[in-house]
Order: C-alpha cells, then sequence, then structure tokens
C-alpha cells in the first residue's frame, strides 16, 4: 500500500495535489498511513480520527438477527459493542416477553407467551400444585427413568441390591400395597393360597448393563412354588433358594436351568417355576426365597421393567414330588 501512495506521488509535479480518498490504504499503525492520515481499527487508513466502535441501532440489531433467522422484537439487545441497547416494537396493549416475562425478546399480546407452570416449578413428571400435570418421564425424553418427586431419575430406590446379601425385602418393597399376608417381613403362607404381586409402577430400575437387582421373601413354609416372570429388557431371572434352621434346599426347575449364584441354589432363565423344599427335623425349617433380574440388550442409559412375582406353600404330603424330581 505504501509503494502504491509512492507512485501516485511519483506521478505529480510542484503543485499537484493529490485527492486520497479514506479507506484506500491498509495499515497496522499510523506510521503506514499517508500523511495526515491514521490507522483506524478496521486497519484502514481515514483522515480523520478513529471514531471507535459506533453502537447499533435497535433497526439495525433487530435486522441482524433477523439475517441469521433469529426473530426478535423487543428487549435488551446486544449493541455490536459489548453492551446493550433498550428496544421496544411492541404495540400498544402488549408487553416484551409476555405478562410472566418468558419467550423474552418478543412482543407478546395479553395470555401469549406465559410461563409453563411445570418449567416455572422445576418439575419433570406428574402433577404439581396449581393442578398443573407435567406429564411422564417419557413424554418429556426421560426414557425409562422414573418419577419421583416430580424429577425423572434413574437411580431407584432399592439400588442398592446388587448382590444376595443385599436383597430387597418384596414385603418391604410392595409396603403401600395390600400385604397383610407380610408380617415383621416374612410371607405368612397360608396352603393354597398363592401370594403374589406385580411390580407394575414400582421404582425398580436398570441404570447399566451390569446392574442385577436381587429381591428375597422369607417364607414360614418349608416347602414352596415359586413363580417370576419379568417384562421389559430382562435377559436373566433367577428364582434361588436358602434355608433357614436347615441344610441345603432341595430345588425342581420346572422351568430353565439349576444354577447356584453367590452359594444361592436354584433355577436360571427367562419366565421361570421352581419348586424348593427344606427337609431337617428340626422346628421352625422354612424356605427363604431369592429373585434375580438381569438386564438384557443395552441401548438407553436407564431401564425400567415390570414383573410379576407368585409364592404359594406345598403341604408336607407334596414334597415328594419335589425330592422325586431332584436328581442332585
Amino acid at each position: 500500500m505504501r509503494l502504491l501512495f509512492i507512485t501516485l506521488l511519483g506521478v505529480c509535479v510542484a503543485g499537484c495535489t493529490v485527492d486520497i480518498p479514506n479507506g484506500v490504504f491498509g495499515c497496522l499503525d499510523d506510521s503506514e498511513c499517508p500523511s495526515g492520515f491514521m490507522c483506524w481499527s478496521d486497519f484502514r487508513c481515514y483522515d480523520t480520527p478513529d471514531p471507535g466502535c459506533q453502537p447499533q441501532s435497535c433497526e439495525q440489531i433487530i435486522d441482524i438477527f433477523e439475517f441469521v433467522g433469529v426473530t426478535v422484537e423487543c428487549g435488551d439487545l446486544p449493541d455490536g459493542c459489548g453492551s446493550t441497547r433498550p428496544c421496544d416494537t411492541c404495540e400498544s396493549g402488549e408487553t416484551c416477553g409476555g405478562t410472566a416475562g418468558s419467550n423474552e425478546f418478543l412482543c407478546c399480546a395479553p395470555g401469549e407467551c406465559e410461563v409453563d407452570p411445570c418449567i416455572e416449578a422445576g418439575a419433570q413428571c406428574d402433577s404439581i400444585s396449581g393442578g398443573f400435570y407435567c406429564g411422564t418421564c417419557s413424554d418429556n425424553g426421560f426414557v425409562g427413568y422414573q418419577c419421583i418427586a416430580n424429577q425423572c431419575v434413574c437411580d431407584d430406590v432399592f439400588e442398592d441390591n446388587d448382590t444376595a446379601d443385599l436383597s430387597t425385602n418384596l414385603c418391604e418393597l410392595f409396603t403401600s400395597l395390600d400385604l397383610s399376608i407380610c408380617k415383621d417381613g416374612v410371607a405368612r403362607l397360608p396352603v393354597g393360597v398363592p401370594y403374589g404381586q406385580e411390580f407394575e409402577g414400582l421404582p425398580v430400575t436398570f441404570d447399566s448393563e451390569e446392574d442385577a437387582d436381587w429381591f428375597v421373601l422369607p417364607t414360614n413354609s418349608k416347602n414352596v412354588r415359586v413363580e417370576a416372570a419379568f417384562e421389559g429388557d430382562i435377559v436373566e431371572t433367577f428364582i434361588g433358594f436358602t434355608c433357614v434352621n436347615s441344610g441345603q434346599p432341595v430345588v425342581l426347575c420346572d422351568d430353565g436351568d439349576r444354577a447356584t449364584i453367590e452359594g444361592v441354589k436354584g433355577c436360571v432363565g427367562k419366565d421361570l417355576t421352581a419348586f424348593a423344599g427344606c427337609q431337617s427335623p428340626i422346628a421352625g425349617s422354612r424356605v427363604r426365597v431369592f429373585i434375580r433380574a438381569l438386564p438384557g440388550d443395552w441401548e438407553p442409559e436407564c431401564q425400567t421393567y415390570d414383573g410379576f412375582v407368585g409364592v404359594s406353600k406345598i403341604a408336607d404330603g407334596d414334597i415328594e414330588e419335589i425330592i422325586a424330581g431332584d436328581d442332585g
């Protein structure tokens, strides 16, 4: 650029006046500009001092936002110089952002642009005060999550039941239901009357592909029949048994295969039916039932599941069938 300036001077002789327009010459500082010119912040030479950043008008700001596909009409808008400028294009009767202050850059007629009461309350699901319903977790994009206290969460309230020793007592799990059969955490099973409860609607959740959920049901019987069926991405179900005041139980798997997991003898498969008996002359011998569920194909970050567990007492005379069916 300086070479161009020198060349222009070279074609002039004494008395020649060179009219240099503003913004023609590029520069890094004033020394690179023609005499009397100054280097502005846009790195060009001008014959007046740099006025600095010029804040944009509301019309300019709105036009710039519209150019990039964003509609703004009012509010404190960025002026292009690191500050904001109050703008208001709203018509009579309209308010900027609506009466509740949402959509803060739009003009809203009365009743429009109201804040969603669920968003205002920070609720992700279920009902809130005032009679507003915020939908289910699945409705709001939290597939597989449980709604607890208006929040969609993956951790269930029995999240520590990953081993047999930490099994959740089914009597405690269903305390909100009619379980007169449970007393002091023990299922007191009458002969021929099955104890059965569904998991549907309960906060039972897998939060990783390594998660395992263990449940236990202490009973007052030494001979039992157990069914377990789960819905959802359950890859494996286990029904197991231990004996209280006795040795190892005799187990018959009507469905599934025999297995011993964490020292608990039982049956493994999908939907299972199993029988067990604790044969001991010692008074008070009784069966403790274990159920374990494992997740299947892992896709979402959180999986809930439903299921059914049924337990019934078998009369002492019928236990011979169990013993006969047990081959070791």
